[in-house]
């Protein structure tokens, strides 16, 4: 409102104004981040990878390495949830659950990480489900730090669980896993085809995916040359 009524009077101080607090509103980049967080999630403890493999998260604007971070390998070993824990925590006359599948697993994009992470994890307990999610080896820190926050309000233990790790080895023995029962993924149309490859050979698991190519472009023929 204060920003309407002074472009109104004076533009010129308007402008002079919008440039004062967008500079104060804008700090200096983090280059040297504090990580707290860089091991797996699993049962609401913190863990190294079986093998003790780490892989390194990397600051895109510098090239250089944030921190190591825990490499989820031997999956099959490190997963011993209880599938049915968050249902027996819910009130015995919340209706009608959707979706109900018990054990759920997730795999979010990188370019978007906090809010993917939401949009797949908040459905998924609201009806019921346990959650492991595979986070993009790019961005690994924000949900292991959102699995700090998950542990500290307090969620039953098997609950959510966040592995950090690569597609081959993680992504893909948790795709296979036969006490996963849903997957959603989104990301490239590669990995899509052989996540539903794997569905289709184990435990015709249900699967969602949001793939890549869904922003086609029109460009016209008197369009300049890029």
């Amino acid at each position: 409102m204060l920003r309407t009524v002074i472009s109104r009077v004076s533009p010129l101080l308007s402008r002079v104004s919008a440039c004062h607090y967008s500079a104060a509103a804008i700090p200096a980049p983090n280059t040297q981040p504090e990580v707290h967080y860089n091991k797996l999630f699993i049962n609401n403890q913190w863990k190294d990878a079986i093998s003790g493999k780490t892989f390194p998260t990397i600051n895109p604007s510098t090239g250089e390495v944030i921190s190591q971070v825990a490499e989820a390998d031997e999956v099959n070993n490190l997963l011993q949830i209880n599938p049915n824990r968050i249902s027996s925590t819910m009130e015995e006359d919340m209706m009608v659950y959707y979706c109900l599948t018990k054990a759920e697993k997730l795999k979010k994009a990188w370019n978007f990480p906090l809010l993917m992470m939401a949009w797949k994890i908040g459905p998924a307990l609201a009806t019921g489900n346990t959650v492991v999610m595979k986070t993009a080896e790019q961005t690994p820190l924000t949900a292991l730090y959102v699995a700090s926050l998950i542990k500290e309000v307090g969620f039953p233990e098997g609950v959510v669980n966040i592995l950090s790790g690569l597609g081959p080895t993680a992504g893909a023995a948790i795709a296979k896993h036969m006490d996963v029962d849903k997957v959603a993924f989104t990301g490239s149309t590669e990995v899509g085809h052989l996540i539903q490859q794997a569905s289709g050979s184990t435990n015709l698991k249900k699967v969602t995916l949001e793939l890549g190519g869904k922003s086609p472009n029109i460009i016209l023929s008197d369009a300049n040359s890029m």
